[in-house]
């Protein structure tokens, strides 16, 4: 808001001009977010394929010790040191897969196909009180996709909405026509986030898991697959109310359009 007074025939008039600068910080934010990503997608992969390096000697040198004669404790020790390094190398493909452009490798899929192949995987993981239910409709959805990216990017907010439940509740994942586009929503009745947590969860390496438990890389993967495909995905989220993740894909029709 800028005010300054303006001399009239008579009397002083006070003149104020108020912009919106709403959509302008949200660019500048959205640029910031994207160089810093940027930065640390470079800083991680090279860190990620020097570490990963080290862990293959790690490995090969278990390999080796297994291979010897040892007594129970012993055996028991060269266990835990290959199951650390594994996890090690886990940690590290995340990291490659974030920082790396992924090559392009689509084609046009019936949505739908592509989320029943999730939904087989991820109810494999699911305890037992917690319900996977699919709402697909009757008609295909074509989208230009890459599959194996994009059922690890909704094995991910599954599995995330699985965590978020806890012993038992239920994940809705819907899927629908919304004008020129696909719009695929995943609702967990979990435990919700604050809005403190739901403005961080797509950055790299937050998790609001224990020690452990999660690396804080799936969301961010996830997010980034989503937009490799011109889509987007949105949260909303009540705390003790549940989350819905909405993603939005345009149709393949619509993108062979441009």
């Amino acid at each position: 808001v800028a005010a300054r007074w303006m001399q009239t025939a008579g009397e002083p008039e006070l003149l104020l001009v108020a912009r919106d600068i709403t959509a302008r910080k949200q660019a500048d934010h959205a640029l910031a977010q994207a160089q810093r990503l940027e930065g640390l997608g470079a800083l991680a992969g090279g860190v990620a394929h020097d570490f990963n390096n080290l862990l293959s000697t790690v490995l090969g040198n278990v390999g080796l010790l297994k291979l010897g004669e040892l007594d129970d404790e012993a055996r028991e020790t060269v266990d835990n040191i290959q199951n650390a390094a594994r996890r090690g190398a886990e940690l590290t493909r995340s990291l490659l897969d974030f920082a790396r452009v992924q090559p392009e490798r689509t084609a046009i899929t019936d949505l739908r196909s592509c989320l029943y192949e999730t939904a087989a995987l991820a109810r494999t993981a699911l305890p037992v009180n917690v319900w996977l239910k699919l709402e697909a409709g009757d008609e295909p959805l074509l989208v230009r996709l890459n599959q194996g990216q994009m059922i690890q990017a909704i094995l991910n907010l599954i599995l995330n909405a699985r965590d978020a439940i806890g012993d038992a509740g239920e994940i809705l994942v819907s899927l629908r026509q919304r004008g020129q586009f696909a719009e695929l929503a995943i609702r967990d009745s979990g435990r919700g986030m604050d809005e403190a947590t739901r403005r961080r969860i797509f950055e790299p390496f937050f998790t609001t898991k224990t020690a452990g438990a999660g690396t804080g890389l799936g969301l961010a993967i996830t997010q980034r697959t989503i937009r490799e495909h011109a889509g987007t995905v949105s949260v909303d989220s009540v705390e003790g109310s549940g989350t819905t993740i909405t993603i939005l894909l345009p149709l393949a029709t619509v993108a062979l359009a441009g």
